[in-house]
């Protein structure tokens, strides 16, 4: 398959005129931080971009609809194990969607959003589950006519089967306003941070806002200084026109810039990283288990120095 090249893409757009373009979240991101080459150009012609294969964060929703102003900037929500869909967008500009949703559940399907405790982020819960109240967050449980027969392995059709509901390990809600469902992250990615449940996806939307920032990944690292023992820390690649200056001093810069937007208990503890790639699968889906085992050697030289300074 041929590699993603964004000046190639932006050729094809413009060549064959496409009305509904199927993308990733780090194209969309790629079109908007290079605005530059849409300038004086029509682009009337799109209608629609329907992101997948990654949670798509508001504000660049948000930023690509001001850029493409003809167009809607969507997403649906499916999985394999649901053949493959659970819910999809209205591709109509009039519709008064919430932003960040990924549509509404399709026919003959139903959604429930399940309160998340210790048991059920390890698994452990086989109880049917307690509903979370109206506009509060949970774990998203589905069941339909498309809904898999279940797995070839007895223990995770245990953890993941109830009662007939699916649980997808997502959590989300349900928009009061627009009736849809939104993502807000996976379950087993949430990072427990002194009793808090950290969202490395929400952090992420406010480190991707930063202006130096080209790429970035959340992940829970151990740190035998803090109680809670893990903490968030951002790898970030920052955009390759950047000053020298401003690279040097990127990863405090970053740091104060999460730290001004988020609460206490939410913000990158484990610090900030440069890093020169983010592990992505084709589809340009974040690879959080690849990036934990790949910083986990970083992780075990930097606790050695902090464990020999505790020594002394």
């Amino acid at each position: 398959m041929m590699k993603y090249s964004l000046d190639k893409y932006v050729e094809l757009m413009f060549k064959y005129k496409t009305t509904l373009n199927m993308v990733a979240p780090p194209i969309l991101l790629s079109l908007v931080k290079n605005r530059h080459l849409f300038k004086d150009k029509d682009t009337s012609f799109l209608r629609a971009f329907n992101s997948g294969a990654a949670s798509l964060d508001s504000e660049l929703q948000k930023a690509a609809e001001q850029l493409f102003p003809s167009a809607v900037v969507v997403q649906g929500y499916g999985m394999t194990e649901m053949s493959p869909v659970i819910s999809v967008p209205i591709l109509d500009k009039n519709f008064k969607r919430t932003y960040g949703s990924v549509g509404s559940v399709i026919p003959d399907t139903e959604i429930r959003i399940v309160k998340v405790d210790d048991d059920q982020q390890t698994g452990a819960d086989k109880s049917r589950g307690e509903d979370a109240g109206e506009g509060e967050e949970g774990e998203i449980w589905t069941r339909g006519p498309q809904l898999m027969k279940g797995y070839l392995n007895p223990e995770d059709n245990a953890s993941t089967m109830q009662d007939g509901w699916y649980r997808t390990g997502d959590i989300g809600l349900i928009a009061e306003a627009s009736s849809e469902i939104v993502i807000t992250d996976r379950l087993k990615e949430l990072i427990k941070y002194k009793g808090f449940q950290v969202s490395p996806a929400q952090l992420e939307g406010v480190i991707l806002q930063h202006p130096w920032v080209h790429d970035c990944i959340v992940i829970g690292v151990n740190d035998p200084r803090e109680a809670s023992f893990e903490v968030p820390r951002a790898l970030v690649v920052l955009k390759p026109d950047l000053p020298t200056k401003s690279a040097v001093r990127a990863s405090d810069e970053i740091y104060r810039f999460v730290m001004s937007r988020s609460p206490p208990q939410k913000r990158l503890h484990g610090g900030v990283r440069i890093v020169e790639s983010i592990p992505r699968n084709p589809a340009g889906k974040l690879l959080r288990r690849v990036a934990r085992q790949q910083e986990a050697e970083f992780v075990k030289k930097e606790n050695e120095e902090i464990y020999n300074d505790m020594k002394e």
